[in-house]
């Protein structure tokens, strides 16, 4: 089902498929769901909240006095959310409207830290990889809007010699330089 709106969640990480994100979330209001939260949300307890007639949902980052403009949600899909302070601290929901209460309810969102979240790959062991075992995976960036993002720049660390990245998912490179 394609989104209702996307906005700061248009590019996403995967690994076979598997959205990777980097926030657990915990509790919704009726008829809500937590698909994702933005990473900038940092760890701590939000505020997810209906308005009216329930068939409008606001969001409050963990930290923030303001709760986003309210979304209209009277149908079944997708939705973003975004905080009133930082649009980039953001929640995705899929919303079940024939669940949503016909009144206004609030609920704490309990965001916590996710590590070791490499989603589809298996672990190697000490024995393992001193006999040379060797474990690949791609994390794939996807664009989840019709529209081209521009400007996009990937970045490795340093102490990460074994990574390399690709545009086309056959030729694959370690840059060193922005160029």
């Amino acid at each position: 089902m394609p989104l209702v709106n996307t906005r700061a969640d248009a590019l996403r990480l995967e690994i076979s498929d598997v959205e990777i994100t980097g926030l657990h979330a915990v509790g919704a209001i009726p008829g809500v769901v937590v698909l994702a939260a933005a990473g900038l949300n940092g760890p701590g307890a939000g505020l997810l909240r209906s308005h009216g007639d329930g068939a409008s949902i606001s969001w409050r980052a963990p930290g923030s006095e303001t709760s986003g403009t309210e979304v209209s949600v009277g149908t079944d899909g997708s939705y973003l959310l975004e905080d009133g302070e930082d649009t980039d601290k953001w929640l995705r929901v899929q919303v079940y409207a024939d669940y949503l209460l016909s009144l206004p309810t609030e609920a704490t969102v309990y965001l916590t830290d996710v590590f070791n979240n490499g989603v589809g790959h298996d672990n190697v062991t000490a024995g393992e990889s001193t006999s040379g075992n060797v474990e690949t995976y791609q994390i794939t960036l996807v664009n989840d809007t019709a529209t081209d993002l521009m400007n996009l720049k990937c970045w490795i660390g340093d102490g990460a010699e074994n990574i390399e990245i690709s545009m086309d998912g056959t030729n694959w490179y370690r840059p060193v330089t922005e160029e």
